[in-house]
């Protein structure tokens, strides 16, 4: 999801929003980043040339993700990766309300914070 058109209009305008900055090979300062973690896996993804036919090649994609990371850190980042959406733990609760409700018709009112209560009754 995310900021929709915020990837384009960076693109577009990059030479007046962005600013160079060249960091040594070696470096014991440290410079914290933020990072759009779907647009990162997005670009890089891109970027390898890795064939999708088999779904992903997770294994080739990790080696390209580590690779990247570990350069930054190599020059003194220390990176963030943020990801939108919600909490896993929020949308596992949100997910099995919707599947009780679909599936368990008495479920419906249910409290989803709740397991719910056997059906047998």
């Amino acid at each position: 999801m995310g900021v929709h058109g915020l990837t384009t209009y960076l693109r577009e305008n990059q030479r007046i929003l962005a600013k160079a900055t060249e960091f040594p090979s070696r470096s014991t300062d440290v410079t914290s980043i933020v990072v759009d973690g779907w647009s990162f896996i997005y670009e890089l993804y891109e970027e390898s040339k890795l064939p999708w036919v088999y779904g992903g090649e997770y294994k080739a994609f990790s080696a390209c993700v580590e690779g990247v990371v570990k350069a930054w850190m190599a020059v003194g980042l220390r990176v963030y990766f943020v990801f939108d959406g919600m909490p896993l733990h929020l949308f596992i609760v949100a997910h099995l309300s919707d599947l009780l409700k679909r599936f368990c018709p008495r479920a419906e009112n249910s409290n989803p914070h709740q397991p719910p209560q056997s059906l047998d009754r």
